[in-house]
């Protein structure tokens, strides 16, 4: 009986913690164009990040934040398409911008940018930002 207890505590805590970290949205702007931003907060989603999906639709990207700054490595293993990889300060300015970041599959380069947030976008779609340029959203 107390196992059963148990094993049900344990199913509803990982029920609580799936439904917890699914993607929510959020609206990234910069001066006059804004891209609909999935969310990745938790672990598990920043790993997967948009890796084994086909494409992106236009104007749409993932967030990747962070609680603090810190040096975040990305890399574009299990990819289907090319991203344009925008790392974003505590402040929201544009601390780098990696343009064209190619698919792999083995020997993937990693890029490393001490930063708090990643907007992982279409290609193209950065490419009128530049290093500096403030990014607006609410978490």
């Amino acid at each position: 009986m107390k196992v059963l207890l148990v094993l049900a505590i344990i199913l509803t805590i990982s029920f609580i913690f799936l439904f917890m970290t699914q993607n929510q949205k959020t609206k990234v702007c910069f001066d006059d164009y804004c891209f609909d931003a999935e969310t990745a907060t938790a672990i598990p989603d920043q790993i997967r990040g948009l890796s084994g999906r086909k494409s992106l639709e236009e104007n749409q990207g993932m967030l990747f934040v962070y609680k603090n700054p810190k040096e975040i490595s990305i890399w574009m293993k299990g990819m289907k398409f090319p991203l344009d990889i925008i790392w974003l300060g505590a402040d929201k300015k544009v601390v780098y911008i990696e343009r064209e970041a190619k698919p792999c599959d083995n020997n993937c380069q990693s890029i490393k940018i001490h930063a708090q947030y990643v907007l992982e976008v279409n290609t193209g779609s950065a490419n009128s930002l530049a290093v500096g340029d403030q990014a607006k959203f609410e978490l």
